[in-house]
């Protein structure tokens, strides 16, 4: 019955804008993130399958986690570190 026009579409709330999932911008190059995927799975072997190669168990398990941060960043492209410090090792798109 009626036409509208984008002009006349309803736009999102603010409350919906701000519960939409927004995935960071990779900052990483390719290279990179398949050094820190081996790294990381280097790091969880030796943290959590192997722990005995470390004597300690609390530094065991921080050479674990550390790897788990290395995995999650090479599987997204996007380093935390790398947003605060302003890096970007891949090439900017636009």
């Amino acid at each position: 019955m009626f036409n509208r026009s984008p002009a006349h579409e309803i736009s999102d709330s603010p409350m919906q804008n701000a519960m939409k999932i927004r995935s960071p911008m990779p900052n990483m190059h390719s290279i990179d993130r398949a050094l820190r995927g081996i790294l990381g799975l280097g790091c969880l072997y030796v943290g959590f399958y192997d722990p005995g190669i470390i004597a300690n168990a609390l530094i065991s398990t921080l050479v674990g986690l550390f790897g788990v941060v290395n995995v999650g960043s090479a599987l997204f492209g996007f380093c935390p570190v790398y947003k605060l410090g302003g890096i970007r090792t891949n090439k900017a798109k636009g």
